[in-house]
């Protein structure tokens, strides 16, 4: 076998990995929830759930699925000091290296994660910014800690 051939059997293998999530927030900024649509993602656990939110996460027998979060009330809202909440927040296993959607010959491979996120901004929907790969966090393990 080759050692480009090697090397692509190696990618390919599935990995296991608890999941964080981020996102830039100004200093009066808080988060009120969030939602990924994936791809090549299998959900094992939600390992954590901030107080007063709700946590799903899920994917169809295709390699499409859904992370979302949603706070309860402003209270809950999530501001800088409490991202913190949202570190090893799904065990995942990915189904190959994370990436950007991407062109290929025939169409195009989505995301690993792609979504947006709710900014509080005292209007009534928030103000909704895009997240997505750059805004997961991995490391390797095995189960929840």
């Amino acid at each position: 076998m080759s050692l480009s051939l090697a090397l692509l059997s190696l990618v390919a293998q599935d990995a296991t990995y608890l999941a964080s999530m981020t996102v830039p927030l100004g200093p009066d900024e808080r988060l009120r929830g969030f939602a990924f649509e994936t791809w090549g993602v299998q959900f094992k656990a939600v390992c954590r759930i901030p107080s007063g939110w709700r946590i799903k996460a899920g994917a169809s027998a295709t390699p499409d699925g859904t992370l979302e979060g949603t706070a309860s009330h402003g209270a809950t809202f999530l501001g800088r000091a409490r991202l913190g909440e949202l570190d090893a927040l799904v065990l995942v296993t990915l189904s190959g290296p994370m990436r950007e959607a991407a062109r290929v010959a025939n169409g195009e491979v989505p995301a690993t994660f792609a979504g947006q996120a709710i900014i509080d901004d005292d209007s009534e929907d928030g103000r909704r910014v895009p997240i997505g790969v750059a805004n997961i966090g991995l490391r390797p393990a095995a189960r929840c800690p």
